[in-house]
């Protein structure tokens, strides 16, 4: 999640430095996407999250999530990018981002939100940490150098989507308006520091 509310430094990032001679609606396409993956993919961590439990999804996420960043870091064309970041990043920060927030419900029968509140903060705290990494080590270190629960789930149907769910009228209207949320509050973190950049304010 941190690195989600990073998307926006990293655009305005790779817009002046590895991409700059491309279009911010080009580079644009390298962040929706990531987004695009790490949502999409989301829809089936969730049952194999609940049929096997979290090793086997955070395990190879955590791996991909080293392997997208090492690759991303020595990246200099924009499919090498494209790959690295959009496709194996948003695939494995799902791995990593769906099970951080779902098993807070099966862990907590008491005070759920307040849980669940507690550990989305890491996506605030990433999302402060990781600009000043990138804006302070890079210029010194360059960009390829900085980056470098036992719990038993109730047996479920199997690991495929359910869309059944979606029958429930109340259960369709939130996922629906948790979708739109998202969608409200990312556009505007990925794409802010590239217009600041574009109307002249300061590094």
């Amino acid at each position: 999640m941190g690195l989600l509310n990073s998307l926006g430094i990293l655009h305005a990032w790779t817009s002046t430095h590895q991409l700059k001679d491309y279009s911010e609606s080009s580079i644009g396409w390298i962040y929706g996407a990531y987004g695009f993956f790490l949502y999409l993919a989301g829809a089936q961590a969730g049952p194999i999250l609940d049929a096997y439990g979290p090793k086997w999804v955070t395990v190879p996420g955590s791996i991909g999530m080293v392997v997208s960043l090492v690759c991303f870091s020595f990246s200099e064309q924009y499919y090498q990018i494209s790959l690295s970041f959009s496709v194996l990043g948003g695939l494995s920060a799902c791995t990593l981002f769906t099970p951080a927030v779902s098993t807070v419900g099966h862990c907590f029968d008491v005070r759920r939100g307040y849980a669940t509140g507690v550990a989305c903060t890491a996506g605030g705290i990433g999302g402060v940490v990781f600009p000043l990494i990138i804006l302070f080590a890079a210029p010194k270190i360059g960009f390829h150098g900085q980056f470098g629960s036992s719990h038993s789930y109730p047996p479920s149907s199997g690991v495929s989507v359910d869309f059944r769910a979606l029958r429930d009228i109340n259960y369709a209207m939130t996922t629906i308006a948790v979708f739109l949320v998202e969608f409200a509050v990312f556009i505007p973190i990925t794409y802010i520091a590239s217009y600041s950049i574009y109307v002249g304010i300061g590094d």
